[in-house]
């Protein structure tokens, strides 16, 4: 017979009850669970659906001008491609399937032409004589020795012997026509002491240097270096030779 004696259970009966519990107790943990996913995945999704929704409307509130295209996707802004530059693009995907040797030189002159000034022309004809040219930085130095900014950059007498119409912007053009590849720098030019002096001591260069020496922490520093024609200077140079000629 079964003994109830002070309450007690065999061992078999009270595991069974155990058991029954905890796998009610995982059951309902089972069911939170599930609904508390349920829950996150439709509020992730209402809200990637919201962030669509704005987007699209973002786009009828600012619709294309004269029929333009809408690209791009990923973490990058819609853009609007107009017309007029989609075309741009499809004929340059065009000349670079069925170019020729003859019309990638038209090409290129093309874009140089368009860059450049006719002062930038004079600095190439002084340039074209196949000699390099001294040209130099001026730098604010500081008490260990490093630069502490460029107090002036490219400093040279092209404006003086090219005959610029507008010699204030000598080292603007100097500093463009290297960025488009037709001038390149080169070394000191050690036979070129007095033409380097003769920059370093102009009117205005002076005026930089006392205030550089009037500064308790700076000291003024020249670095010197030479320009010339680079091999794509000379070419559109000889170009543009032939082509005044021919008219």
């Amino acid at each position: 017979m079964p003994n109830h004696r002070n309450g007690e259970q065999y061992p078999a009966v009270a595991d069974t009850a155990r058991n029954g519990q905890n796998r009610s107790i995982v059951g309902r943990l089972a069911s939170t669970g599930l609904r508390t996913a349920t829950q996150l995945y439709s509020d992730v999704e209402n809200r990637v659906l919201q962030v669509i929704k704005d987007k699209l409307e973002g786009v009828e509130a600012h619709p294309t001008q004269s029929g333009g295209s809408v690209t791009g996707s990923g973490p990058f802004p819609l853009q609007v491609l107009r017309p007029d530059v989609t075309q741009l693009l499809a004929d340059l995907h065009h000349r670079s399937i069925h170019q020729t040797c003859n019309s990638a030189q038209d090409d290129l002159l093309r874009v140089l032409i368009l860059q450049l000034t006719p002062d930038e022309l004079r600095v190439l004809a002084l340039m074209s004589d196949g000699e390099p040219h001294p040209a130099c930085h001026l730098e604010a130095v500081g008490r260990l020795g490093k630069t502490v900014y460029r107090a002036r950059s490219y400093l040279s007498r092209t404006a003086q012997e090219s005959g610029l119409m507008l010699p204030q912007w000598a080292p603007t053009y100097l500093q463009h026509l290297l960025s488009l590849g037709l001038l390149k720098a080169g070394p000191e030019l050690k036979r070129e002491q007095t033409r380097y002096e003769t920059i370093e001591n102009g009117l205005e260069v002076r005026s930089v240097v006392a205030e550089l020496d009037a500064a308790a922490s700076l000291k003024p520093r020249f670095q010197r270096f030479s320009l010339g024609l680079s091999d794509l200077g000379d070419w559109f140079w000889q170009t543009s030779l032939a082509a005044r000629e021919s008219r």
